[in-house]
């Protein structure tokens, strides 16, 4: 009797799943949804390789720029170049007022410079090439704030007091 049971709810156990599947499979997408999906895919895909192609040849031409300016920057240590001399101090690290330090290439100039002072260093004119992505960015992605400016007058030690 027992055999028979579960001969019986295993039977109907099959039958309802044999049901679910034919239900899953018998719902089809009609084809003009199914063709309006391709062609948007297709748009879509000709979207991204129109973009992809303008971000390549955005990053490979180069715009000519020509750079120069000042800043002022006080000298907190003076270091050597390790990867060329380990011994003769050629690099400054500079902090401008409330911002991050960052070394500067200074060379023989280092035995003028005093750790602890503030310089200003003048950029010399130089004409270089960037990607045209760097040269489209904004005054804010670059930090500038052109509207505003502070003047003050530096002596001859490059303090100014």
């Amino acid at each position: 009797m027992e055999r028979l049971d579960y001969e019986k709810s295993f039977g109907l156990f099959l039958i309802w799943i044999t049901v679910l599947v034919l239900t899953g499979c018998s719902s089809t997408v009609p084809q003009k949804e199914y063709d309006a999906v391709c062609a948007e895919r297709e748009d879509l895909k000709a979207k991204l390789e129109e973009m992809q192609r303008v971000i390549e040849m955005n990053a490979s031409e180069g715009v000519s720029v020509s750079i120069k300016g000042s800043f002022v920057g006080t000298v907190r240590y003076l270091i050597p170049d390790y990867c060329m001399d380990d011994t003769t101090l050629s690099i400054a690290v500079v902090t401008p007022f409330q911002s991050c330090p960052f070394t500067i290439y200074v060379g023989e100039l280092a035995k003028q410079l005093v750790e602890d002072q503030t310089y200003v260093f003048e950029i010399q004119e130089k004409e270089a090439e960037i990607k045209r992505s760097e040269y489209q960015a904004t005054e804010e992605d670059w930090g500038i704030n052109s509207s505003h400016h502070l003047e003050f007058e530096l002596d001859e030690g490059g303090s100014t007091e």
